[in-house]
């Protein structure tokens, strides 16, 4: 196999038609599978980001809101983010000084300290890796001031409609919003809401305390 490769690297009449074969077919299986590929992604990335929107409307449903560790996640998010971002600056700007001091032969300056050939890769690799834990940090926070809206503007507009309901009604919607587990549950208690405040000429005001 290995001397039918060689020869076939040496002749450019073989290689040619050879590597146009390949070609053409790698061409047409990405052709006819890419789409199922992309498909199931897409399925399955909007399917984790539709549990991650659910689960925090669940956990809206306990009426609990979230106490100051919430604030304190989000001090210690800036300061790793900011941290993290000024090393990294100086990381990138210390590999960048050594490259361009290296030789044309490829020996590094004696004042410069030698830096591994695969620094700066594991370099980028951890980048990417903190900078996908930021990501997830800020989607977190993220999700927490969705539950701390939804928690606010629910029990001020609960109190809105107070008067203009029976005991009974306020009861079933506050069941209802308790038994709350996706996006589709806080609709259907929101039709309620809106239908009680439309039959009584009421504005449900948004809460923006976060």
């Amino acid at each position: 196999m290995k001397n039918i490769l060689n020869k076939i690297h040496s002749d450019v009449r073989l290689s040619t038609p050879f590597y146009g074969v390949i070609s053409s077919l790698f061409a047409t299986a990405l052709w006819n599978y890419s789409w199922s590929a992309l498909t199931w992604l897409g399925d399955y990335s909007f399917g984790l980001l539709k549990g991650f929107i659910d689960s925090r409307f669940v956990k809206a449903a306990t009426l609990e809101s979230t106490n100051y560790s919430y604030f304190l996640i989000i001090l210690i998010f800036i300061v790793i983010g900011i941290g993290w971002f000024e090393i990294s600056a100086r990381v990138k700007n210390n590999l960048k000084s050594t490259q361009d001091n290296t030789k044309v032969d490829g020996q590094s300056d004696s004042s410069k300290i030698d830096i591994p050939i695969w620094a700066p890769k594991a370099f980028l690799a951890i980048r990417m890796i903190v900078s996908l834990f930021l990501l997830s940090g800020l989607l977190f926070i993220a999700g927490e001031v969705t539950v701390l809206n939804a928690i606010n503007d629910f029990k001020q507009h609960v109190r809105i409609i107070t008067p203009y309901v029976t005991r009974e009604q306020k009861d079933m919607i506050i069941s209802n919003w308790s038994q709350m587990r996706s996006l589709e549950d806080y609709n259907k208690v929101y039709e309620k809401l809106l239908t009680v405040a439309e039959e009584n000429n009421l504005k449900l005001y948004k809460n923006r305390a976060y």
